[in-house]
């Protein structure tokens, strides 16, 4: 089990950090499929993104469907996530405005206060385009070490 990063350069530690986490939960590889990017290449979300910042990455977890690997990523965010530290984590569903079905991890920053926003778009035809938040999670406490 790895991050296979496939020639997409990653540049957040962090964002690092969790996907090394979520290859160990599952006990499979994690393959990023687009990581820090140019304007050029920004897709979907615009100027705002977070690849544009150098702070996220889109990935698939091998043998499970993104639904699935989500769901377990949402109920076991501890296992994950660092406190102190703010997160979204969108699955990109089949009717996504995007390149196509994936999951999104980004990291907006760190604070006292740190949190895990889940948010859902284009999980259903209805919901192409549409940023709906399914939970936002503080994290106050976490199984990660600084050291993860």
């Amino acid at each position: 089990m790895a991050v296979n990063y496939n020639g997409k350069t990653v540049s957040d530690e962090e964002v690092k950090n969790v996907l090394e986490a979520i290859s160990e939960y599952f006990g499979k590889d994690v393959n990023v499929t687009s990581g820090d990017r140019g304007t050029a290449l920004s897709i979907g979300a615009g100027s705002k993104s977070l690849h544009l910042q150098n702070r996220a990455a889109d990935f698939h977890v091998q043998d499970y469907d993104d639904a699935t690997a989500y769901l377990h990523i949402k109920v076991f965010a501890s296992q994950f996530f660092k406190t102190g530290e703010r997160y979204e984590f969108i699955w990109h569903g089949p009717h996504t405005n995007t390149s196509g079905q994936h999951l999104h991890l980004g990291r907006s920053g760190s604070n006292a206060n740190g949190y895990v926003k889940f948010l859902k778009e284009g999980v259903t035809s209805e919901g192409s385009g549409v940023y709906a938040r399914d939970a936002v999670m503080q994290m106050v406490w976490s199984a990660r070490s600084d050291s993860a």
